[in-house]
């Protein structure tokens, strides 16, 4: 819920993060407006914060992607309906062969401990505050985006775990329990639901680094069930959901960015704002 209150917050602001990176205006319709002068240059230091009512209404949508897929989300959704088949019949297998993985000792912890420190809400909203406060345009951008997409992850983690109520394999490494105690939650990982949201946020805005971000979106999923908080079978359904919720919060950043160029002429100089479709 951190990952939600902060996306209100930020989005009722008067001024943006960086006062010099004017974003996410949204006009309703395409439309060119020149301002020339120096009290036009300043009035673009500021721009309108995106409505608290579009934040909620675009988690909401976030939130919707798994039920209203896109064709690109077939290269998601399918892998994990196999995988996630596979996993549900192997899981007691798959988690004791995770425990054979390497999983050295790193000060007074296991590695896999401090790797699923790269899950935890709060540093995935820690990255995007910074990325919005130093990232300019972009950052700011990836900074909305990214606290939507946490704030679609809470909500998911949180009703899936209240259905499932699985119990996690530090409860009985031999067999599953669903349905069980009120207090058993782990299906799905909200640590890699959040990782690959995370990572698919990042990615769709720094395409180059993206093997590198879902690389330690997976490593996170592997720590979880090496620490014996997940199965497998949870960590694959999470890593889904979190792609498909990183990417539709990123889309709809996009469909709201406005574009501004300076320009300069015979006739005057000035800035052409226009709206990205």
């Amino acid at each position: 819920m951190l990952a939600f209150a902060l996306a209100i917050l930020l989005s009722s602001a008067d001024v943006p993060l960086v006062a010099e990176a004017p974003v996410l205006l949204p006009p309703p319709a395409r439309a060119e407006v020149t301002l020339v002068g120096p009290e036009s240059m300043l009035a673009m230091r500021s721009f309108p914060s995106i409505p608290i009512t579009r934040v909620l209404l675009n988690t909401g949508s976030v939130l919707a992607r798994p039920f209203r897929p896109e064709l690109s989300d077939a290269f998601v959704i399918l892998p994990a309906m196999l995988g996630t088949t596979i996993a549900l019949n192997t899981d007691v297998q798959t988690y004791a062969a995770a425990q054979k993985l390497p999983d050295p000792v790193v000060g007074d912890k296991q590695l896999s401990y401090w790797v699923s420190y790269l899950g935890e809400g709060w540093v995935d909203v820690t990255l995007f505050l910074a990325l919005g406060l130093f990232g300019g345009r972009d950052g700011q951008r990836v900074c909305l985006a990214g606290l939507q997409a946490l704030a679609a992850t809470g909500v998911a983690s949180f009703l899936g775990k209240r259905i499932f109520r699985l119990e996690r394999p530090s409860f009985d490494r031999t067999q599953q329990h669903w349905f069980s105690r009120d207090t058993a939650d782990a299906m799905p990982s909200g640590h890699t639901m959040s990782a690959f949201a995370t990572a698919a946020v990042l990615s769709q805005e720094y395409p180059r680094l993206a093997p590198l971000f879902y690389g330690l979106a997976l490593w996170v999923g592997i720590a979880r069930v090496q620490q014996s908080t997940h199965w497998f079978s949870d960590v694959v359904v999470g890593a889904a959901l979190g792609t498909l919720f990183g990417w539709q919060s990123w889309k709809l950043m996009r469909e709201y960015e406005v574009e501004v160029q300076p320009w300069a002429g015979t006739r005057g100089a000035g800035l052409t704002v226009a709206r990205n479709f």
